[in-house]
């Protein structure tokens, strides 16, 4: 904020959960990233380092991206700025019998195309 940067302590009841970029196959992980529980990917960065994820449109910070870095430094970018391609839900997968909710997003930027594995909310 303002230029600043803010250490955060994560309570109890804010659940985390894990992202991972995969391989074409779908079973090789290459990045992973520690995400809030159950949120959908919005984007994927161009050299595939970082993650982005979107507020709620009723949100008050709406126009905002919570951008997360492998190495879990976190930001706020606007979205605006950064093109993100809208990601495609692949429904053919291996489906995990401990998990009812996995999913994968495929997302194109520029030439490269990516592939996210998460825990989609359950609904």
């Amino acid at each position: 904020a303002e230029g600043k940067s803010y250490r955060v302590r994560r309570t109890r009841a804010f659940f985390l959960d894990e992202a991972q970029l995969v391989d074409s196959s779908l079973k090789k992980v290459l990045r992973k990233w520690v995400v809030p529980f159950q949120i959908v990917p919005t984007g994927i960065s161009a050299d595939g380092t970082k993650l982005y994820l979107e507020h709620w449109s009723q949100d008050p910070a709406d126009g905002l991206v919570l951008e997360l870095s492998e190495d879990g430094r976190l930001a706020f970018r606007e979205r605006a700025g950064l093109e993100l391609k809208e990601g495609t839900w692949i429904e053919d997968f291996p489906k995990d019998p401990n998990n009812a909710y996995l999913s994968y997003m495929k997302f194109e930027v520029g030439n490269k195309t990516y592939i996210i594995r998460f825990t989609a909310p359950c609904t």
